[in-house]
Formats: structure tokens, sequence, C-alpha cells
């Protein structure tokens, strides 16, 4: 199955952008795929992102693995029209706790991650220097 989201215009820290989101899914693969356009003053920057959800590496444990990639304005500054490249790397482990379908929730997984970025705005991320970082969280599924 395919589903495909055109985003509306959307304000980044300097500038506007634009998204467009693919989802594929199968059985046994979830992938989404999405590419963005950065507009700063005069100029459109490319971006673009895939990941992987759910990838069963074991009884109980899940993968998440994402690729990011862009073009944005050098310094990340509202007037320059010359850009410089970026990009992400983003895995997540998801342990799977318990199923509990009496209680009405899908699952309960306990997720530890490691995300290393280089310079510039990416979307969900606070950092937008370069970082090396990690997470640790509970996901629910309901």
């Amino acid at each position: 199955m395919m589903y495909m989201e055109r985003s509306g215009i959307c304000i980044g820290p300097r500038w506007n952008f634009i998204d467009e989101h693919f989802w594929l899914s199968s059985d046994k693969l979830k992938t989404h795929l999405y590419f963005r356009q950065f507009e700063n003053k005069s100029t459109w920057f490319p971006a673009f992102g895939a990941d992987v959800s759910d990838i069963k590496i074991g009884k109980k444990w899940l993968l998440n693995t994402a690729v990011h990639g862009w073009i944005q304005p050098k310094n990340m500054e509202f007037t320059q029209s010359s850009g410089k490249p970026g990009g992400a790397i983003d895995v997540t482990g998801k342990y799977c706790l318990s199923f509990l379908n009496k209680s009405g929730l899908k699952g309960l997984s306990a997720n530890i991650g490691l995300i290393i970025k280089s310079k510039g705005f990416l979307l969900e991320e606070m950092n937008m220097g370069d970082q090396i970082g990690a997470r640790l969280g509970v996901s629910v599924w309901l």
C-alpha cells in the first residue's frame, strides 16, 4: 500500500519549507520517504529523507533506521543564496516489553537511540549544530 501527502507551508528557524511525504507499507516493511524544499529570501534549497520502521531483529527487538540529507543556506542565513550540504543518520532499537491486548494497549517498548548529525535544521531536533546524541524512551502502541 502506498500513501502520499503534501504538507502545507511551514515556518523553520529562518525560512519556510514545504514537504512531500510518501509511505509504503507491506506486512513486513514500513517505509517513509520525504522531499523537502527550504525557501529563504530568494533561493530554494532541497532536502530528502528515508526511514524504515519496525524491522524485526529477534523475538522482542525492533529496529528503526533513518537517513536525512539537505542543502541549506550557509550559516543558515535568511539572505544567503549559496548552500552547504549536511545530513544525519538516526537508529533506534525497541525492546518489546509486553503486548497487553486485554487492557486495550497493543504493546509497550523500551527504546534506545543514536543520532549523528551535521550542522543544519532537521525537523524535531532541537540542536542545529553538529551533534552525536543518544535517546532513551518508552513507546506505547494503542
